[in-house]
């Protein structure tokens, strides 16, 4: 096991399937875990731990975060901080919703989400703020549901791309913004774009 003290970096890089650390041959994957609930990878912080894996000459970073941490930092990234809180209500039951719908078909072998508009936008601590964790905790394990079974609950950006991506079943964004503004709750604003689908609450550990 190697230990390195606060604030000190490494430089991991890969080569034919193993990882390099500091330029000599490590490991196929290691795990970070750091003692102070941060690590710095890339241009970014993180929670939880990490897993770095060498595919060919390349490393892909595995961050393995608590759901509703997690949570936190994409309604930060998907939406801005100051919109209605009702608005960034809705929003994360539905990236709560969508992550855990997509670990029934995860992206990789590796993890079950990616970090951009794919998935959904993940940025670590930098995209945390108090409004999106009020948001996430007052409606922590609330999930939409339909015929019994977790929503993959789509979203984007405005309601010209639901309606060309998605077929015009999704939530816009913008739209929601808009809803929030007018003084709809967080209720209202799933109803309208998730029409027949029901709340129900998960255990989280």
């Amino acid at each position: 096991m190697t230990q390195l003290a606060p604030s000190q970096g490494a430089v991991v890089t890969a080569r034919e399937g193993v990882l390099l650390w500091n330029g000599q041959p490590l490991a196929l994957s290691l795990w970070i875990r750091p003692s102070n609930q941060l690590i710095f990878v890339g241009e970014k912080w993180y929670r939880g731990v990490v897993r770095l894996i060498a595919q060919g000459n390349t490393v892909t970073a595995v961050n393995q975060v608590d759901l509703e941490q997690y949570l936190v930092s994409v309604v930060g990234s998907e939406v801005y901080p100051d919109w209605p809180m009702e608005t960034l209500k809705a929003q994360a039951i539905a990236a709560r919703s969508y992550a855990l719908a997509q670990m029934f078909q995860p992206a990789s072998r590796f993890f079950d989400l990616g970090n951009d508009e794919r998935w959904q936008v993940y940025r670590g601590i930098e995209t945390e703020w108090n409004t999106t964790q009020a948001a996430v905790q007052a409606t922590r394990g609330i999930v939409l549901t339909k015929s019994g079974r977790i929503m993959v609950s789509m979203y984007a950006a405005t309601d010209n791309i639901v309606r060309e991506v998605f077929g015009g079943r999704g939530m816009s964004q913008t739209g929601a913004y808009e809803l929030g503004r007018r003084g709809y709750n967080h209720l209202q604003i799933l109803g309208t774009y998730y029409p027949g689908a029901g709340l129900s609450q998960i255990r989280l550990n």
